[in-house]
């Protein structure tokens, strides 16, 4: 049976003393239902920009070292951690947030009412929802998300904040025992990862100066809807960015899939659906073999990637063949996300995260994000970890051939809502064994 396992966890660490203020802004006024629909969407079209932003810049740091593997990151997880610190953000922090973030003029209340919609949107793909499905019925999918915001014992913070953020908020001893608080946190991590992510903290990043940390961790495993017959795996040749051949595993498959040509991407696109059919895994194979991932990756953007999915795909009998890949990845994002835009949340003399205590003085001191993925004949399994229309053309007749053996972007995805859970490259597979 395929499967495919993911996970994602953002932990974001502040070193400031906390005391008592305010919490909502007076212009962060929730009007009425339509403005979080229409808060929903402007969030998904927002976690589409930052995703594939936080592509580009991480592929262009990468893009020096010829030896890579790819890249695979939560950009689901870390938007999400950096979604619960915006809520605490007030100034040019906060405005450099909501740009970066993709939130555009939405108020914070609505901002906050979309994204628990979203994630008990999460929930119930999980659950299957009673009004869809029987009891005896199994959920569309298994993918879950959780967060949680660690405070100092004793802090003492807004209470609007803590009705807000209710159950994501728990307690630490960061002051008198680091190293247990880095235990506790890193514990909560391994069980909602299912054990995949353990010692994401690592022993020297909590000191007594730590005040909080938020985290977001996310877990997915699911199966194909139609698997790959480990006989058809084979030995066949990959080529690098490097234009070096190498030998890989090469999955096989022929069927009925979600494909297409994108003229404006200048790539082929296949989409590989699991078995609760609304969450799938888009390969983009480029039509330059060496340097083509850097071009799509520069070229990416949410309008371009939606004329993709809604003009430039259908279904059509495809014979696909795909190299099976394994992949563990680490960052300090802060560097990152400066380059991205967020300049003052690292600045401690200019940060302001007053939101959440009434205290300006609270710097993000690191971001640490950590991830894992494995592609293979039963599907994928992964994790991740960071610390905070035009018609149809004509369709052509006959079976299309995707062979991805160079370099390539993949995404996995919520069919439904179009929002990206996880994103990547692979430009070096393992060889073959």
């Amino acid at each position: 049976m395929t499967r495919k396992m993911i996970f994602g966890l953002i932990l974001a660490f502040y070193t400031v003393e906390i005391i008592a203020g305010q919490c909502i802004t007076a212009n962060d006024i929730l009007v009425n239902e339509t403005s979080v629909g229409i808060s929903m969407r402007n969030l998904i079209e927002g976690n589409t920009r930052f995703s594939l932003d936080l592509l580009r810049t991480l592929n262009v740091d990468r893009r020096s070292n010829k030896d890579s593997s790819g890249i695979f990151f939560s950009p689901h997880s870390i938007w999400s951690a950096l979604i619960v610190t915006y809520m605490g953000s007030r100034g040019a922090t906060e405005q450099e947030m909501r740009n970066v973030l993709g939130l555009g003029d939405t108020d914070k209340v609505a901002t906050w009412e979309a994204f628990r919609n979203i994630r008990n949107w999460n929930a119930y793909q999980t659950t299957g929802g009673s009004q869809s499905l029987s009891s005896d019925e199994s959920p569309r999918s298994s993918y879950q998300s959780a967060n949680r915001i660690y405070f100092q014992e004793g802090t003492s913070f807004k209470d609007c904040m803590r009705e807000m953020l209710d159950n994501d908020i728990a307690f630490a001893d960061f002051q008198n025992k680091p190293a247990e608080a880095r235990d506790q946190i890193n514990s909560w991590v391994e069980q909602e990862t299912q054990q995949r992510i353990k010692d994401l903290i690592p022993a020297d990043a909590i000191s007594p100066l730590t005040k909080m940390v938020v985290a977001n961790a996310v877990y997915f495993k699911e199966s194909w809807q139609q698997t790959f017959d480990p006989l058809q795996t084979a030995r066949r040749k990959f080529t690098t960015p490097s234009r070096k051949d190498i030998f890989v595993n090469m999955m096989n498959t022929r069927g009925r899939f979600i494909y297409g040509k994108s003229e404006e991407l200048q790539c082929y696109a296949l989409e590989l659906p699991y078995a609760g059919n609304t969450l799938s895994m888009t390969i983009l194979l480029p039509n330059n073999r060496y340097s083509g991932v850097d071009i799509l990756a520069n070229n990416l953007t949410p309008q371009r990637l939606q004329n993709l999915f809604l003009n430039d795909m259908y279904p059509r009998e495809v014979k696909v063949s795909l190299p099976k890949f394994k992949m563990e990845d680490s960052f300090e994002l802060s560097s990152v996300l400066e380059k991205m835009g967020l300049r003052t949340l690292f600045d401690r003399r200019r940060v302001d995260l007053s939101g959440f205590t009434g205290q300006r003085e609270f710097p993000v001191d690191a971001v640490i994000h950590k991830s894992f993925i494995d592609v293979n004949e039963e599907g994928t399994e992964a994790a991740a970890a960071t610390a905070i229309l035009s018609s149809r053309s004509a369709r052509p007749i006959g079976p299309a051939s995707f062979i991805a053996d160079y370099p390539f972007i993949y995404l996995i995805r919520d069919t439904l809502s179009d929002l990206i859970l996880f994103l990547g490259t692979v430009q070096k597979p393992p060889e073959f064994q």
